[in-house]
């Protein structure tokens, strides 16, 4: 996946479409951030942005027909939440003027001529006054401000109206009152020959034209426009009427163009590309004013006019915003004068939801960690995919590429089913293959497969008597790591309970090569699995790590697999099973069974057929969350794996089981209760397992070789005996404290060990006169161990340890090289 590949996935994040009171205004205010702030009491603010889409915020404030309350997602719950009001306190109690807004500080040539003093007219004239244009208002009678003057005083004070008009006055617009304009050629004596470049001069003016608006209100004059039908023609996009560089607006073109007789004449936009709200509403009065003023521009610049138009005025929205678990909330009713005090207005503001599509942020610790959500993530990682070779210092999104879990969960709470942890994994993949990725991220989990796949510690043996297999076990490295015995236990179960030759494969599936990014070497494991099984005769795989499944089904499709619990609800339950006498537990899905309904169910009818009562969490099934293990983030982003397994222990106060060992051994670290689902079904549900301590990883390195012991000697007769390095031999003494952080920081005893034996052969250490410890270094793969300790009789007292992706260079070396 390239950077416009990644790029190209944007528009399936909706987060930033408008929400929906914001599209259904004709203007578009932000009433999601308006309302933040008067949420927050900052009606200062909260007027400010209220006043960058509102020309006459006082006037609109009081008078808007409200399509906004109309399209609040939450009348669905209880009632809409009353907007015009907290706009009308936010001019009231913002201590300033809201509508005074400073205009542009260049001067452009053209000059334009808005006929009709009323509110669109006004609108479109502070519109283009804003932007530099010099403009020239006509109105017929004594004051500006047309049809306003006749609402009630009550609901629209005359000192209201005289001061926001008089906002034009303080900008490049030249007001003529008591000037009646009876045709466009008292304008301009060329009108019969169009607008070619700039109208003639005014007769009584020495100006020039380049542009006309009209706006002559409902019993206005057309002023000469071209008809049809006895409808005026323009373009329902641009308001361009049939003559060029002459725009028609407000009630003069609403009444008509609500008329169903009423038919654009020539005009490629259809009435509907620009729904609109009713005739005598001002807000849509105000956004035909401003966007004749937008097309004035276009036609200046000789651009088009409807190109690119679509979500001026009302707009659809693609936002989505989950209410299912939104409380009821009365709304506030406005005491004296139907004007909210303060307090009042913060209240109502408070029942708003902010609407948002953050539904994956809000489950998802990756995407909130990071303060932002996918189409912001896409533009970072688009970025850094492109970088150049080797140049990591610049590296935008590293570690945000190298922090998801790639579980998959975003794409199924996502309403257009964007997958980051897809988008995540192909970055890995582009960074690896540009040489971009810091090797350090998972050079730990890499020598661990390398480790569990290699002759040594691997196995692929068929069933004593049997020369191929008709099944083959292949529990996982990790459950081998960890749960021993549980190799053991199940493979006898399935050798008494299956016919045909069962055999054991010991091994790694692959998962932290293909999770690394490491296309390549997950491959080559893929390969080296798939050359044992064919030598086994093809048989049918029993998995029983949901991670091992994930990765066969989706990379050795031609292998045939099936879950280990889903085999054994079809089998006898195990002998050693105890009933769980209805006792409560919560069940944890792992993220990697998500799309295995089969497996899940089959988990489920399996506990209660031990008797136990289970409960399920918020997130199972197809939304199961990752524990922290998947996607190898906690050594790229200890912090991160920290707060995903915090939180995910903290979601039910029951005693877990899960069927994933990784989920099981996250989860009893940090001190939560929990079973691994064989400990009920084998017979060890005692609390005491529950809380069982999880091996360190050297204690796992170490197990995996046991259990290989273990089978062949149990199962085949056979005793092995465990090749020991050289450096196996030094014993060490270390405190608990130390051993937690050497697991912190994912360093193994048997690295501590390589870099002292390293140190006593060759002498290459130093001595710290003040303490009388040694201090030694040695790199290992990518990554450079330090180690101080003291040499002990038989023993090496070890004080401290830490490692860092650092190459020490010394004299031999720097000679060598």
């Amino acid at each position: 996946m390239d950077a416009r590949e990644i790029l190209s996935l944007e528009s399936s994040c909706i987060q930033e479409e408008p929400a929906y009171c914001s599209a259904a205004c004709p203007v578009h205010v932000d009433v999601r951030s308006m309302l933040e702030q008067v949420q927050k009491g900052n009606f200062t603010e909260a007027a400010r942005i209220y006043g960058r889409k509102v020309l006459f915020p006082g006037i609109i404030s009081r008078i808007c027909s409200e399509p906004c309350k109309n399209a609040c997602l939450r009348r669905r719950i209880d009632s809409p939440v009353a907007i015009r009001l907290l706009e009308r306190a936010c001019t009231e109690y913002s201590g300033t003027d809201p509508g005074a807004l400073s205009g542009s500080p260049f001067q452009r040539k053209q000059h334009i001529a808005v006929v009709g003093g009323g509110l669109g007219g006004a609108a479109c004239a502070l519109e283009l006054a804003h932007k530099g244009y010099e403009v020239t208002l006509f109105e017929k009678s004594e004051k500006l401000g047309g049809a306003l003057w006749d609402y009630d005083p009550g609901v629209l004070e005359p000192g209201l109206i005289a001061r926001e008009m008089g906002y034009l006055a303080g900008e490049r617009v030249h007001i003529r009152l008591n000037c009646k304009i009876e045709d466009l050629s008292s304008l301009n004596d060329n009108l019969n020959n169009g607008l070619n470049g700039s109208l003639d001069h005014d007769a009584n003016h020495d100006t020039h034209y380049d542009a006309v608006y009209v706006a002559t209100g409902e019993a206005g004059s057309t002023l000469g426009l071209p008809l049809k039908n006895g409808k005026i023609q323009y373009d329902h996009v641009s308001l361009e009427s049939a003559r060029e560089g002459i725009f028609a607006g407000g009630s003069l073109i609403f009444h008509q163009f609500q008329d169903s007789s009423a038919e654009p004449a020539d005009f490629p936009a259809e009435p509907a590309d620009f729904p609109v709200e009713p005739a005598d509403s001002p807000i849509e009065v105000v956004a035909q004013g401003i966007r004749a003023a937008r097309s004035m521009e276009r036609y200046f610049q000789k651009a088009s006019l409807t190109a690119g138009r679509e979500n001026e005025g009302i707009q659809n929205t693609r936002l989505f915003t989950e209410i299912r678990n939104e409380p009821v909330k009365t709304p506030v009713v406005p005491g004296g004068e139907g004007l909210y005090t303060r307090a009042e207005a913060v209240e109502e503001a408070g029942r708003c939801m902010l609407c948002a599509c953050m539904e994956c942020v809000k489950a998802c610790e990756f995407l909130a960690y990071f303060n932002q959500y996918p189409k912001r993530y896409l533009r970072d990682i688009s970025k850094t995919v492109t970088a150049l070779q080797g140049v990591r210092s610049k590296m935008i999104a590293t570690r945000i590429i190298n922090s998801c879990s790639v579980c998959g969960q975003c794409a199924e709470i996502c309403p257009n089913h964007l997958d980051m942890g897809k988008v995540c994994l192909e970055s890995r993949r582009s960074l690896v293959e540009s040489d971009t990725m810091p090797p350090a991220y998972y050079e730990f989990w890499i020598r661990d497969m390398r480790f569990s796949n290699d002759e040594k510690n691997s196995l692929y043996k068929n069933q004593q008597g049997y020369r191929e297999s008709k099944f083959l076990f292949f529990p996982g490295c990790q459950v081998g790591a960890s749960y021993p015995d549980y190799v053991e236990t199940v493979y006898q179960y399935l050798l008494e309970n299956l016919h045909g030759g069962v055999g054991i494969g010991l091994g790694c599936c692959g998962a932290p090569a293909c999770w690394a990014g490491q296309k390549n070497l997950h491959q080559e494991h893929q390969e080296l699995f798939l050359s044992n099984w064919r030598r086994m005769g093809e048989p049918e795989v029993i998995l029983a790590c949901p991670t091992c499944r994930k990765m066969f089904e989706e990379y050795l499709p031609s292998v045939p697999v099936k879950s280990l619990w889903t085999l054994m609800e079809e089998l006898p339950l195990p002998a050693e099973l105890k009933p769980g006498g209805g006792e409560k537990i919560a069940l944890y899905d792992p993220c990697a069974s998500r799309y295995e309904p089969e497996a899940q169910g089959s988990v489920r009818r399996l506990l209660r057929k031990a008797g136990y009562d289970v409960e399920e969490l918020f997130f199972h099934g197809r939304l199961a969350q990752c524990c922290s293990y998947g996607g190898l983030i906690s050594t790229v982003n200890p912090a991160l794996a920290q707060k995903i397994t915090e939180h995910r222990i903290s979601a039910s106060p029951y005693t877990y089981v899960t069927y994933c060992i990784n989920c099981r051994d996250d989860f009893a670290a940090k001190g939560k209760p929990a079973w691994y689902l064989p400990d009920l079904l084998f017979g060890n549900n005692s609390l005491d397992q529950a809380v069982r301590r999880p091996p360190s990883y050297s204690e796992r390195r170490e197990n995996r070789r046991e259990v290989k012991n273990r089978l062949l000697k149990l199962f085949w007769g056979e005793d092995m005996e465990i090749e020991r390095s050289d450096y196996e031999g030094i014993s060490l003494l270390l405190s608990d404290e130390l051993k937690d952080k050497l697991e912190k920081e994912s360093i193994l005893l048997e690295e501590i060990q390589q870099v002292i034996h390293h140190a006593e052969t060759t002498g290459y250490k130093m001595l710290n006169h003040g303490n009388g410890n040694f201090i030694a270094h040695l790199q290992i793969g990518f990554i450079t161990y330090w180690v101080e300790y003291q040499h002990r009789k038989n023993r090496y007292e070890l004080m401290n340890a830490y490692s860092h992706r650092m190459q020490i260079i010394g004299e031999e070396e720097r000679q060598r090289q």
